[in-house]
């Protein structure tokens, strides 16, 4: 099994090398790429053949909470994880409203979603993948 393709994106800096640095000692997860603002990185999703988007709730702003929500619209998507370091923030109810795969807290991240990697899926098909276009 080829491993999971995996964009990291945080503010803090010292999270993201501490995650990139947990992260790429597992065989079944491949970095390739971390950038400090989300919407760069839900901008980088296609280019970077991306299976997995880690993104911080926190960071997102107006611009990420719009690409984000694109993002879960289209098929074929990556699975999109978010972080935070508070689970009941305002932010993660959001991200849970808009049809996030994961949410979990920072302490969580390695324990707890690279068990997801290794039995990655595609996510389920959003309501506008799943309509016929009519006849032209």
């Amino acid at each position: 099994m080829k491993p999971a393709r995996i964009l990291l994106a945080d503010g803090n800096s010292s999270f993201l090398l501490g995650a990139m640095a947990s992260l790429s000692q597992l065989p079944q997860a491949e970095i390739v790429g971390c950038n400090a603002a989300a919407v760069e990185a839900i901008g980088q999703v296609d280019a970077l053949s991306v299976d997995v988007l880690v993104l911080d709730a926190d960071t997102l702003g107006p611009a990420g909470w719009q690409a984000l929500r694109r993002l879960l619209a289209r098929r074929g998507r990556p699975r999109v994880v978010i972080t935070s370091d508070d689970l009941e923030s305002h932010n993660c109810a959001l991200a849970r409203a808009a049809g996030v795969d994961v949410c979990l807290s920072k302490d969580e991240l390695g324990h707890k979603m690279f068990p997801m990697v290794g039995a990655l899926q595609p996510p389920p098909e959003t309501e506008e993948a799943r309509e016929v276009p009519g006849p032209s």
